[in-house]
């Protein structure tokens, strides 16, 4: 690399010792170091995403969504950012903006298809709280599919009233697993489609598997409102037992 290279990116290692000092919780520090920063190199994605991330976890959401909403502008193709941005539109209650965003991202993930995806993509359906003992993120996500229309699933993340991840809740459509459920007895052999079921946070043993929490047969994922009802009828009873 050139001197004018080397020099032109020296902001790389101070950026690398703002996310150092951001994992060892001095954020005051890591964000004087990404103001800087930003100030200097106002069009640079890494930097601003950083920035938006810090600001994020120290509580400054609308911030954090102003260095989103520019990350869209620099590179509209770094879907994960746009995540990122819908959950803070979402957490920070401005839900006729996370709709429009929601959207429109859909779209640009249907625009670019297999060629360009190489993950699922997810996106925040809604944060709610259960009795308030109990907090919730629910996901829609789209499984690439090279051929047929993209298929919407579920997922509902668990925490604590603490945060401490709890476990996750999935709608999912196996036909292995499927058989092995039928074979099992826990559903029928007319049964099929969708199933939801439970996985704990981290697994206490071989004979702690994720537990049947509910069928939707037929060829079409169940609605999201079905499948949240399910999930709150299942969180409530444990909350109560």
């Amino acid at each position: 690399m050139s001197s004018a290279a080397a020099a032109g990116e020296a902001w790389r290692g101070e950026l690398d010792q703002a996310v150092e000092l951001a994992v060892a919780g001095d954020l005051d520090a890591s964000l004087a170091i990404l103001a800087r920063l930003e100030g200097q190199h106002p069009d640079e994605p890494e930097i601003l995403r950083r920035s938006a991330q810090v600001l994020a976890r120290d509580g400054r959401k609308s911030q954090a969504v102003e260095r989103f909403q520019r990350l869209k502008q620099l590179s509209p193709d770094t879907f994960t950012d746009r995540e990122q941005l819908l959950v803070l539109l979402l957490s920070e209650g401005q839900v006729e903006r996370y709709e429009s965003e929601r959207r429109e991202l859909l779209a640009a993930f249907e625009a670019a298809g297999d060629r360009e995806l190489t993950r699922s993509p997810n996106f925040v359906r809604e944060l709610f709280a259960i009795e308030k003992m109990a907090n919730v993120d629910a996901y829609e996500f789209y499984p690439n599919s090279r051929s047929g229309p993209v298929t919407t699933y579920f997922l509902f993340v668990l925490t604590g009233s603490d945060g401490a991840l709890k476990g996750h809740f999935v709608v999912a459509q196996n036909s292995e697993q499927t058989a092995m459920l039928k074979k099992q007895g826990q559903i029928s052999e007319t049964d099929g489609g969708y199933y939801l079921e439970f996985r704990r946070a981290s697994e206490a043993s071989d004979d702690d598997k994720a537990k049947l929490i509910g069928l939707f047969p037929g060829a079409d994922p169940p609605p999201y409102e079905q499948v949240r009802k399910a999930v709150v009828t299942y969180i409530s009873e444990r909350l109560r037992s």
